[in-house]
């Protein structure tokens, strides 16, 4: 079992052996002590360093120094970290150095990037280059510091270690590669996101390699929901254990539809963010709890049609006689990861609440909040969201939620029962397209609060429109599994198809959604 490094600063002979300047007695309890650092570079020269926190193990607490060396802290057990910088310009050299010291009085010690040893990982990938590198040492549970300055992660084959061992240590090393020359105009079609865990300590040989067959392959689509859409991919891993890791990567995928084929270290959530952006607004994908991928072909889609509000979107709550109702996401959720649409923009919506014909609350937010009766009454929640004149898809959605609901007294609270549909065609192109003229299915789901699994209501009725919802005609709707299936027919010419939909439970709670424009005819 590794050995903690503990420096103990009490001592004054051993101080000096160690070159920590010291020699005064204990600090009383309570009082606090200056901790100062000596940062030497590779070169052998006095340095500040490019950044250092001080972390106390005892509370977990991180103090950022940036680019300072010294601070006033209570005794204790410190982690101290810093990267140190070795020259400048193309030639400059980056050196991590992290130790746990004991701290009881005023003292320095020294950080000396010449014990740096260089880190390097090896994968066997041809055609794919090294372009991001991210290091961090986790100490029992808590990130010891940042992954590094934005030079260091862009600079991956000049990063030095300085080996540590530690039993409360974890040193994490994330590293990207793409394909050689990319730009954002030609973006690479390929990506790698390695992680590498060393437990102990920092290690004394941190060379690693790293084998292609051992990574899980993700083939990922992004469909096109705009026009002049592009797409971008960022992703935050997370191990299966839940330790949150201060590591994110960004990549650019390029004009929509977009492709990559992805390769990852098994075992972690990437928790990938998804996002478009176009002359029409932005919309992002947050897919924040996706399952670990272990070996093995697996994919990603992301931003299918039909765009609405989706799976536990929509809300209402009572507690004593105040009610609030809204979405929790953005309106124009994406049906393959509901409730994972958190931003966007380039909407306008308003929220109304009637009772009866009489209006009771409007809104251009996210949410309505107003005071209601003792007795039941029923109520109905209006959505309009209109898109900018430039959008493709879902360029106006109006839905109607009708429930009733009661005040409460003593404290208590509930939630009124709200039904989501989620509408989803099937055999549509990467630009979210039928083919003309055939029938399309789409699988329509319905959800309530807090159901994961979809529903089945007494009354589903459902319409297209191919003029934008001048004339609407009613389409079959059949159910197949625990879902309904509607078969639209698709105009004979290019265009789109608007659909229509109606649902109600047998006690009368029911959702009407109109989507213009759900998805597109080639």
């Amino acid at each position: 079992m590794s050995v903690l490094p503990v420096i103990k600063l009490v001592n004054a002979g051993i101080a000096a052996s160690i070159g920590l300047a010291g020699g005064h007695a204990a600090a009383p309890p309570g009082q606090r002590v200056e901790l100062s650092v000596r940062v030497i570079d590779r070169a052998g020269l006095q340095v500040k360093p490019l950044d250092m926190q001080f972390q106390n193990l005892a509370t977990g607490n991180n103090i950022d120094l940036g680019q300072g060396t010294s601070r006033s802290v209570r005794p204790g057990r410190y982690n101290v970290a810093a990267w140190i910088g070795t020259g400048s310009g193309s030639a400059q050299t980056f050196t991590l150095d992290d130790q746990i010291v004991d701290v009881t009085r005023d003292a320095t010690i020294t950080l000396d990037a010449r014990k740096g040893r260089l880190f390097r990982l090896r994968l066997n990938a041809p055609g794919a280059v090294e372009e991001l590198l991210e290091l961090a040492p986790v100490v029992h549970g808590n990130w010891a510091f940042n992954p590094g300055p934005g030079a260091v992660t862009e600079s991956v084959h000049s990063v030095y270690v300085v080996p540590m061992a530690a039993s409360g240590v974890t040193f994490y090393a994330y590293s990207v590669w793409e394909k050689q020359g990319n730009t954002l105009a030609n973006p690479s079609p390929f990506r790698y996101d390695i992680i590498n865990v060393y437990r102990g300590g920092i290690p004394a040989r941190p060379s690693f390699t790293v084998r292609r067959s051992g990574l899980a392959k993700i083939k990922i689509t992004v469909r096109a929901t705009d026009k002049d859409q592009q797409a971008t991919l960022l992703l935050e891993p997370m191990s299966a254990a839940g330790q949150i890791l201060p590591f994110d990567a960004g990549t650019t995928l390029g004009p929509t539809p977009a492709h990559l084929m992805a390769y990852r270290s098994p075992g972690y959530q990437w928790q990938p963010i998804m996002d478009l952006t176009s002359p029409s607004g932005e919309m992002r994908d947050d897919v924040l709890n996706m399952t670990p991928y272990g070996r093995g072909h697996f994919t990603e889609r992301y931003f299918a049609a039909v765009l609405a509000p989706q799976q536990f979107g929509i809300f209402a709550d009572v507690t004593n006689r105040r009610m609030q109702v809204g979405i929790s996401g953005f309106p124009l959720g994406d049906p393959l990861h509901s409730n994972s649409t958190d931003e966007g923009s380039g909407t306008t919506t308003l929220f109304r609440l009637f009772s009866g014909s009489r209006l009771l609350a409007t809104s251009h937010g996210r949410n309505l909040n107003l005071s209601i009766p003792l007795a039941t009454r029923w109520y109905s929640l209006h959505l309009d969201v209109t898109r900018q004149p430039s959008a493709t898809l879902s360029t106006l959605i109006h839905a109607i939620w009708h429930f009733p609901a009661h005040g409460m007294t003593g404290g208590f609270s509930f939630s009124p029962v709200l039904y989501t549909a989620q509408l989803l065609p099937g055999g549509l192109d990467t630009s979210n397209r039928a083919a003309s003229g055939i029938t399309t299915p789409v699988a329509l789901r319905i959800y309530g609060a807090g159901t994961p699994s979809p529903l089945r209501l007494h009354v589903v009725r459902a319409q297209e429109s191919t003029d934008d919802g001048t004339t609407w005609r009613a389409v079959t709707v059949r159910v197949q599994g625990d879902h309904y299936v509607l078969s639209a027919r698709n105009p004979k010419q290019a265009g789109f198809v608007s659909l229509r939909v109606y649902v109600r439970d047998s006690s009368g709670v029911s959702e009407s959604l109109t989507v213009i424009h759900a998805y597109g005819v080639r």
